[in-house]
């Protein structure tokens, strides 16, 4: 994959997938910042947009680094960082229509 690095959290031999993993730091994307600019603790989302979190980040002190993004025809990423400046991404598959 073109990209950051993708460190992958697997959970001990269970059949549900997991729900997040770490990204590198990666490098700037053409003119504009880079994808991912501090590892990054990425969490996947379920069940509701990626807007509907970072409003709630928002709501409780963080920042919005990166609004929603797609990512090809995988999904979309979101990045945030909490108050302490810990930064997080956030993953949703985009879903059939």
């Amino acid at each position: 994959m073109d990209g950051p690095r993708y460190l992958r959290l697997l959970p001990p031999e269970a059949a549900e997938r997991p729900g997040g993993g770490i990204l590198e730091r990666g490098p700037r994307a053409g003119r504009g910042a880079p994808l991912v600019d501090r590892l990054t603790v990425m969490i996947r989302i379920e069940g509701e947009p990626l807007e509907a979190v970072l409003e709630r980040v928002v709501r409780a002190g963080g920042a919005v680094a990166l609004a929603p993004t797609a990512i090809g025809d995988f999904g979309r990423y979101a990045r945030f960082d909490d108050p302490d400046g810990n930064g997080f991404g956030l993953w949703s598959e985009l879903q059939p229509s």
